[in-house]
C-alpha cells in the first residue's frame, strides 16, 4: 500500500447546504485513514453516525471518537478483517477501507449497501478493485 501521499485536513464539520453534506462524512473518514497526518471531522447533523469509524479499528485504522468528533490519524498500511456495514454510507466507506487493505476484507449485512449502490462490486471492479459477492 505504501506511504500516504495527500495531507490530511486539519477540520472538516458536516453541515447543511452548502456545507459539508453528512452523508459522505463515512467516505471521507475511510480516505483520511490513507493521509499523512491527523484529520478531524465534526458530524454535527446526526447522533451515532461515527458507526463506520468504529469498524475501521478493526482494519488496523487509527480513530479516536469523542462526541461528535472523529479524529483520524493517517497510517501507512491497513489490514483486511471481517467488518459490519451498519448503514449504508458506512458501508460505503468501508468497501472503500477494505480496498485501502492488504488481504482480505468481508463486509457483512451488505444489504444497506445494495439498497442504496447498483452493483457496487461490477463498478469498483471496473476501477481495479477485486471485490466478490458471496
Amino acid at each position: 500500500m505504501g506511504k500516504p501521499h495527500f495531507p490530511a485536513l486539519p477540520f472538516v464539520q458536516t453541515a447543511e447546504y452548502p456545507g459539508f453534506p453528512t452523508d459522505l462524512q463515512s467516505q471521507l473518514l475511510a480516505v483520511l485513514l490513507r493521509a499523512r497526518g491527523t484529520s478531524r471531522v465534526r458530524e454535527t447533523i446526526f447522533e451515532s453516525r461515527f458507526r463506520a469509524a468504529e469498524e475501521f479499528r478493526k482494519l488496523g485504522g487509527q480513530v479516536d471518537i469523542c462526541g461528535q468528533d472523529c479524529t483520524v490519524h493517517g497510517t501507512e498500511s491497513l489490514a483486511g478483517a471481517v467488518v459490519e456495514s451498519h448503514e449504508l454510507r458506512g458501508g460505503a466507506a468501508l468497501l472503500l477501507a477494505g480496498i485501502f487493505a492488504r488481504g482480505t476484507t468481508t463486509v457483512l449485512d451488505e444489504g444497506y449497501i445494495a439498497r442504496g449502490y447498483e452493483q457496487p462490486e461490477r463498478v469498483l471492479s471496473a476501477l481495479g478493485a477485486h471485490i466478490e459477492k458471496r
